[in-house]
């Protein structure tokens, strides 16, 4: 989640100067975005909360927060003097993502229903359908591109079948040199378009960037990195404001630092409200187990971020099988 988040802080702060850098600033930052679709349908598997359940605990937030970044925006853009029903319109349109960073949340919930009732297949082949036809489809002031859930439910649905086939990705030589020879191919292709989440040609680039993403995230496995992804939701909420002041301030050879240095801010306020808001309290857990009586079957646990130890025993990746035992705990 945070290699995702430091996408979507380049995705938010383009460079201003044209260039092989801009670039790569810019394909840098069509990563996040299906990153975090993948790994909210990869997770949206086996949640024992309905639907209603997780649409409050992301439209709270979302209408919160999104609440105080319009008050703010409309006060630096003078644009209180508005009539009060143009004012309502503007922020409903604002919350929900229109001409906004908060269409995450809408679309999201938008997927989370679509698989419900649609197989996952058939959501892939819409989803490449509706990219490939992208320029042809009538969006307007209101509805984006960036609201079409077709968009997007391709990694949802992906990262959904991924969690459903219970199968671990494993570093390959090969998938890794296919990798990285696409990559080269994307780089090389900088004078001919702009990346974007909605073109059919950087659909092959943003799924090799998820498996470059799973095999970074298992070498280096840094705690740190770990905890900022568990508030990944707070700071993609309230970085936008943060993000725009570092990025008109950072100019000349400063603006290549502007991601980085918005990105610890953003970790540090994150960590602060963390730190003020969270109380600590005594845990009592009283754990009664009479008895468990389990006959034959396969039993799994895997944390894909843990690396596996063949030959040893690991207490993040157990797998048994055939089981057959009677356990009393009293």
């Amino acid at each position: 989640k945070s290699c995702a988040l430091i996408s979507v802080f380049f995705a938010h702060m383009p460079l201003s100067i044209d260039g092989p850098i801009c670039y790569l600033f810019n394909l840098l930052g069509i990563v996040g975005v299906p990153s975090f679709f993948f790994l909210s349908g990869f997770l949206d598997v086996g949640s024992c909360s309905n639907f209603v359940t997780k649409a409050q605990r992301m439209m709270i937030p979302l209408l919160f927060w999104g609440t105080i970044t319009f008050i703010i925006s409309v006060a630096l853009s003078h644009g209180f003097s508005n009539s009060f029903p143009d004012l309502i319109f503007k922020w409903i349109k604002w919350v929900i993502g229109s001409g906004s960073i908060y269409y995450f949340v809408p679309v999201l919930l938008a997927c989370m229903l679509f698989v419900v009732y649609v197989n996952e297949y058939i959501l892939i082949a819409m989803s490449l359908l509706s990219i490939g036809l992208g320029l042809k489809i009538p969006y307007g002031d209101v509805f984006t591109a960036y609201l079409n859930p077709f968009n997007f439910i391709l990694y949802f649905s992906l990262g959904r079948l991924y969690r459903k086939s219970s199968y671990v990705l494993k570093e390959n030589k090969f998938l890794m040199l296919l990798s990285i020879v696409l990559v080269v191919f994307y780089l090389c292709i900088w004078r001919m378009q702009t990346p974007s989440y909605f073109n059919i040609c950087y659909v092959p680039f943003s799924l090799v960037s998820l498996y470059l993403l799973n095999v970074l995230v298992k070498k280096t496995n840094i705690p740190w990195l770990v905890e900022i992804g568990k508030l990944s939701f707070v700071i993609y909420l309230s970085h936008i404001q943060c993000a725009g002041f570092i990025n008109t301030r950072m100019n000349g050879s400063l603006e290549y630092a502007k991601v980085p240095v918005a990105f610890i801010v953003m970790c540090v306020i994150a960590y602060s409200m963390k730190a003020v808001l969270t109380i600590k309290k005594e845990k009592n857990i009283d754990l009664r187990i009479n008895s468990i009586l389990i006959r034959r079957g396969k039993l799994a646990y895997d944390v894909f971020s843990e690396k596996e130890t063949p030959g040893k025993f690991n207490s993040k990746h157990v797998r048994l099988q055939n089981i057959i035992a009677n356990i009393s705990l009293k």
